[in-house]
């Protein structure tokens, strides 16, 4: 198909340099080249006006004009015909005023030969077509577009500018101060119309001329928005402000409750930990509640609390930190202070709760607590272990008469208690003789140990079993902070004897609960690496439905320790709790492993939940192991683990390696 041939119009009176140009234009151009020839001016608008051109050939040296004005007036005719200029001028800067004037290019009639002819009549029509594309989308843009030249003269103006603008800006005077000065970074602007636009200028090229192209992007919506957000995000903020304190706040007393002081502990502990600050706790207990309760009625013991409360606030320092722990228990956090300075405050508590009366129908009531005032160790990792450090020196003013301060002692040597002397005197979990005994974990077909087992002894006696141990610390309201010490002591002594493979360390449930998974994260992770401990909770001890421990066990697993349920197959054993906690690691009961040997019901039943078990995604460890001929019955069974004393009795571990 043929090349649609080009429409040149040429102007100029000189029939000599009419034949020249022709005669240039056949040899040069590669498409058909129809051309029009004028002498004037006068016909060289009529020709464009009338039968069109895609470009102008223009001699500035005419009849009935001469010189630039030639191209501007030829110019407000065709508005977008590229013009080329010929000229018989030798005046240099004449070419540069052309071009001012929106003439594509300049030419010198000395100089010129079919090769320059051609490529500035194929430039000018590219840069034509461009300047037509871009005019077209700036034209279509949503944003407000204004070109300036370089004399501040608005060359173009689209329909979404005037609309912003309120109309066509005749010139640069009529634009708002802020549009005329807009520079590359993005300013805001307000304009009359009380519309905002973001304004910025960047530099482009107009008709083959420096210029500037100035955006105005509407943005009344969007700035609307982002202050309704603001003020969203701000309520949000307050709300969840005012949610969290009630979260971590006693309705009644409005003090701290037992999460706010778990959250006020954890970060005191670890400033003091970074600072080498001591921090001292205070226990408070109201003395006689009960019977205030009892004689007066609840809403007279509520007032009661509010009453003890506010004077336990008022002879506080600002920065100090008071929280309900319990009924009519209160423990108050001293930061950087020492045990004298912690005895003089709880004195002073004591003068103000005691000099405190509350009204009642036939009287008042006079206030009264006891106090116990103790350094806290900055391993503590809960409150549950302030409550038990400081427990055994509250009772003591509780015996000593009540209405009075007593210092905890210091933590200590260990103290062999056995379950005669608990008669005489409290479990103390800080003080208590603890010792950790270390348990094989094996694989059945290899004489391999992938693992061991940690397991807590308490003094010689009565309380060396930890079932005997730990039962007498839930008695004396210390399970918590036992637990959490038997944790450390395990975990120190399997790191001194340099225990290889996975460390199990047991844990009860209810200290899973009581304890700040962050703060238990820290402790384990003091000792050794996290993605080595095994911890093992027994599903005899689970408190009815297990999805409460969901939640803290995904914590710990995200950090790579690894669960296990223990016990399981016993007693009231239930698949749910595998399913929803998910362990990486089954204990099968000991007690399911007796007989299996012998008996085939037991070997049966054996079989049918180590089969249950494998629909679960979890290692099985089979405990209790006794005799070669219950490890050959597990082999056949496709058991891969167990532990037992087939391979020896728990061996005891202390700070200086296993005896």
């Amino acid at each position: 198909m043929p090349s649609k041939a080009i429409k040149i119009l040429l102007v100029e009176d000189n029939p000599g340099d009419q034949e020249l140009v022709r005669s240039y234009l056949r040899s040069s151009m590669d498409r058909p080249v129809e051309l029009q020839c004028v002498t004037s001016l006068s016909a060289a608008r009529s020709a464009v006006d009338t039968v069109g051109c895609d470009l102008v050939l223009l001699d500035l040296g005419l009849p009935d004009a001469d010189g630039l004005e030639v191209v501007g007036a030829l110019r407000r005719v065709a508005t977008d015909v590229p013009i080329v200029v010929l000229t018989g001028s030798t005046y240099d800067g004449a070419g540069e005023e052309a071009l001012a004037l929106d003439a594509q290019d300049y030419l010198r009639k000395d100089q010129l030969d079919g090769a320059s002819l051609g490529r500035s009549v194929r430039y000018a029509l590219a840069r034509s077509r461009w300047q037509q594309q871009y005019r077209q989308q700036l034209s279509a843009s949503p944003d407000g577009m204004l070109v300036l030249d370089e004399r501040g003269d608005i060359r173009f103006v689209n329909r979404a500018c005037e609309a912003l603008l309120q109309g066509a800006p005749g010139s640069i005077d009529e634009l708002p101060g802020a549009v005329r000065l807009a520079r590359a970074a993005p300013v805001d602007v307000t304009l009359e119309s009380g519309r905002i636009v973001e304004v910025r200028s960047v530099g482009t090229d107009w008709q083959g001329q420096a210029a500037q192209l100035i955006t105005l992007r509407d943005i009344t919506d969007r700035r609307a928005a982002e202050r309704a957000l603001a003020r969203l995000t701000a309520e949000l903020r307050e709300a969840n402000q005012r949610l969290a304190a009630l979260v971590s706040t006693d309705p009644l007393t409005e003090v701290l409750n037992r999460r706010g002081m778990e959250d006020a502990l954890g970060h005191e502990l670890d400033r003091a930990d970074r600072s080498g600050d001591q921090i001292v706790g205070i226990l408070v207990d109201f003395d006689d509640f009960k019977s205030v309760n009892d004689r007066f009625g609840h809403a007279v013991g509520d007032a009661a609390l509010k009453a003890l409360t506010s004077a336990l606030k008022s002879a506080l320092r600002g920065g100090d930190h008071v929280g309900r722990v319990g009924g009519d228990e209160f423990l108050v956090i001293l930061s950087d202070a020492t045990l004298a300075e912690g005895m003089t405050v709880a004195e002073k508590l004591r003068r103000t709760v005691a000099s405190s009366t509350l009204p009642v129908a036939d009287g008042t009531i006079k206030l009264s607590a006891s106090f116990s005032v103790g350094v806290l160790e900055t391993n503590m990792v809960s409150v549950e272990q302030v409550l038990a450090a400081l427990g055994n020196a509250l009772k003591r003013s509780k015996v000593g008469g009540k209405d009075r301060v007593t210092a905890a002692p210091a933590a200590g040597g260990a103290v062999r208690h056995d379950l005669h002397d608990l008669e005489d005197q409290p479990l103390d979990p800080e003080a208590v003789e603890l010792h950790s005994a270390l348990q094989p974990i094996r694989r059945t077909d290899a004489p391999e140990t992938v693992g061991s087992e940690a397991l807590t002894r308490g003094p010689p006696g009565g309380l060396e079993m930890p079932g005997d141990l730990f039962r007498a610390a839930f008695e004396h309201d210390v399970l918590t902070a036992l637990d959490l010490r038997a944790l450390r002591h395990n975990l120190v002594s399997m790191q001194t004897c340099d225990v290889p493979g996975i460390r199990h360390v047991n844990l009860f449930p209810s200290t899973l609960l009581n304890t700040p998974i962050d703060r238990l994260l820290r402790l384990i992770g003091e000792e050794v690496e996290l993605d080595r401990v095994c911890i093992e909770l027994s599903e005899q001890q689970f408190l009815g439905d297990p999805t409460y421990l969901r939640e803290p066990l995904r914590l710990l697993r995200a950090q790579g320790i690894r669960i296990a349920i223990d016990d399981v197959g016993f007693g009231r054993s239930s698949i749910e709790a595998l399913l929803v906690l998910e362990p990486d690691v089954i204990k099968v009961d000991r007690h399911c492993v007796q007989g299996i040997e012998r008996g085939t019901g037991e070997r049966r039943q054996l079989e049918r939940l180590i089969a249950m078990l494998g629909a679960v995604s979890a290692d099985v460890i089979v405990e209790g192991v006794e005799s070669e001929a219950e490890l050959l019955v597990l082999q056949e069974m496709g058991v891969e683990y167990a532990q037992g004393f087939y391979w020896g009795r728990p061996t005891r571990m202390s700070a200086h390696g296993a005896a």
